[in-house]
């Protein structure tokens, strides 16, 4: 995570095991790990904005979707 002025930005690794309905796909009990970055933006001490860019294709990829 780094911030400068109004922005922050987070790099994060998501890992877990997929048990529940996502993406309208049911459980399938494989085990994920994808990566994401988050913009955003503050303003008046309350969140402004926010971009994210997440790699889907990894984890759809390890859901066998």
């Amino acid at each position: 995570m780094v911030a400068e002025g109004e922005h922050v930005a987070v790099l994060n690794r998501v890992q877990g095991t997929h048990r529940g309905a996502f993406a309208g796909h049911q459980p399938t009990g494989n085990r994920v790990d994808a990566m994401a970055f988050q913009l955003y933006r503050i303003a008046n001490d309350q969140l402004a904005e926010h971009w994210e860019v997440a790699d889907f294709a990894t984890l759809m990829r390890q859901l066998e979707v």
